[in-house]
């Protein structure tokens, strides 16, 4: 979004190679793109506060790695909240607020065989005002790899268009290429969602899943999230089988 009214825009701060790191207490403001992005493991990022105008691509965080940790940190920014990229295992993120976001996102993983390896990946008391997502899994159907092993947990929701999302034929700003990828997704499980869906116009579930490679596993717990101009919400399932909700077919 805006790429082309604001070209080549600077990224505030980038930690590659970075391990056993503490990075607390700032205030991120204004970021011409991605505010923090941090590549490595072992690292805590806690206590800081992001706000940014509305531009698009504006990123909070971006975490890719193995054992990292997010928690206690509010984010105003039009983009992403707290995303995890690829590759990345055993990651925790805890006590996030998200207003006016893209959500607390996977991904997006592609376009084309980037061999995507994310595992043990726990998001728990999350709240996320007027976002576009809530909790969302996006990627090319090209994609190679596998997600697995995924728990979001003590969500609310104000206002969220795709409160839960997993959209392997992401595709935002071009065609989507062939579906012809061998991304798994497995063991993902949704617990105490409880919110609002931005007045009925999109699915309050959605699994939009490989033909020959399924979404396995796909579970929903104590889930309740209704249309916020008190219609009925309703479910896109495709390929994809779990538990929890009447609109998904069981494995």
């Amino acid at each position: 979004r805006n790429l082309e009214k604001y070209p080549s825009r600077p990224r505030l701060l980038r930690f590659q190679n970075c391990d056993n790191c503490r990075i607390s207490g700032v205030s991120l403001i204004n970021s011409p793109m991605f505010h923090l992005t941090l590549i490595g493991n072992n690292n805590e990022i806690s206590n800081i506060i992001v706000n940014a105008d509305i531009i698009g691509e504006t990123d909070a965080f971006d975490i890719s790695g193995n054992g990292n940790y997010v928690h206690n940190v509010e984010v105003t920014n039009g983009d992403e909240c707290v995303t995890v990229k690829n590759p990345t295992t055993n990651f925790l993120a805890e006590n996030i607020v998200c207003h006016y976001s893209a959500g607390c996102n996977m991904g997006s993983f592609g376009n084309g065989p980037s061999n995507t390896a994310i595992s043990n990946v726990y998001y728990r008391n999350v709240t996320m005002y007027n976002s576009e997502a809530g909790a969302q899994i996006k990627t090319y159907p090209n994609n190679l790899g596998y997600v697995k092993n995924v728990t979001y947990e003590d969500f609310k929701l104000v206002e969220v268009d795709y409160p839960i999302a997993l959209n392997l034929f992401w595709c935002p700003h071009e065609n989507c290429p062939p579906a012809d990828g061998t991304l798994t997704v497995s063991d993902v499980y949704y617990k105490n969602f409880k919110g609002t869906e931005y007045g009925n116009s999109r699915p309050a579930v959605l699994l939009h899943c490989i033909p020959e490679h399924k979404c396995t596993n796909i579970n929903f717990i104590d889930v309740n999230i209704v249309a916020s101009n008190g219609r009925p919400t309703y479910d896109t399932i495709i390929n994809a089988c779990g538990s929890g909700i009447p609109t998904i077919p069981r494995c």
